[in-house]
């Protein structure tokens, strides 16, 4: 089924997510003439196309004393082929085959789109993309590409207010997606988890944002997850909410579970319950 440009009409297993049940998470937006409106203002121009209800699973699992996994958020979205010409830098290392040294125009993307919260804004929408160029080749640097869009509505289309594009470098996929209230702020938070390594390294950051004052505020980003085949290291972080709500957005809490450290793994996992402080870990953004 493809879908002209501008068309109109009319979760999860998660290791290292939450460790407890989300508190008034919002649901994610179906209808699917909103959500080919939020693809055609990321990607102007373009054609999109629904892959015939094709999905993917790309979920890593670590086999070892502990099954420590990388879940795909995204696992249950359709995917779609969206086409045309790179549009920025990012996506030009990440449309390249090195190899034959040509450049890919065809990429697979997966998305959620939600409103935006917070009542002052409610004409707004939250789209959450993660994608990669079909056929592509391109450099550790840009193996994939997942990224966050604020989206206001522009007469009878929709026009990007802001954008946060996660690392590149060696980006396999999603791990978490979730709208919930983790400070005890009158709005919803985004938490959400992006990963990066290979075969030898793999880890995953948990990052949360304020989304009320109508733009991407990082408060916090910490590991999730951690393998390191060579050191024997693993353990995985899981965001505490009741605890973190207790702390009225100063701090964050977690149960951390290592399985494996100074090059053995253990015979039982060693649980502590660190906080971390409102910024830790966030970097100065241009």
């Amino acid at each position: 089924m493809r879908f002209p440009v501008g068309v109109r009409a009319g979760f999860l297993l998660t290791v290292g997510l939450f460790a407890a049940k989300p508190i008034c998470a919002s649901m994610p937006i179906f209808a699917e003439d909103l959500r080919l409106q939020a693809l055609a203002s990321i990607f102007p121009g373009m054609e999109v196309e629904r892959i015939s209800q094709r999905t993917e699973d790309s979920s890593l699992r670590i086999q070892n004393r502990w099954r420590l996994v990388f879940p795909d958020a995204l696992v249950a979205e359709q995917l779609y082929r969206v086409t045309g010409p790179p549009l920025n830098q990012q996506e030009r290392c990440a449309a390249e085959d090195m190899l034959n040294r040509k450049t890919m125009n065809s990429r697979e993307v997966r998305f959620r789109v939600f409103p935006w919260p917070g009542s002052a804004r409610n004409k707004e929408i939250l789209a959450i993309v993660q994608y990669r160029f079909d056929g592509a080749k391109p450099s550790a640097s840009c193996t994939s590409i997942a990224a966050l869009f604020r989206l206001a509505p522009a007469g009878k289309n929709w026009e990007i207010e802001e954008r946060y594009l996660f690392d590149t470098a060696k980006h396999h996929h999603l791990e978490g997606i979730q709208l919930t209230r983790v400070t005890g702020a009158a709005d919803e938070e985004l938490v959400i988890e992006s990963d990066s390594g290979d075969g030898n390294r793999f880890a995953s950051d948990l990052r949360v944002f304020n989304l009320a004052q109508g733009h991407f505020l990082e408060l916090l980003n910490v590991p999730s997850r951690i393998y390191i085949a060579l050191k024997a290291e693993a353990w995985t972080q899981d965001l505490d909410i009741p605890r973190t709500l207790t702390q009225q957005g100063d701090r964050f809490c977690f149960v951390k579970t290592v399985y494996a450290a100074e090059q053995r793994w253990l015979v039982t996992p060693l649980v502590t319950k660190p906080c971390y402080a409102r910024g830790e870990g966030v970097a100065a953004r241009r």
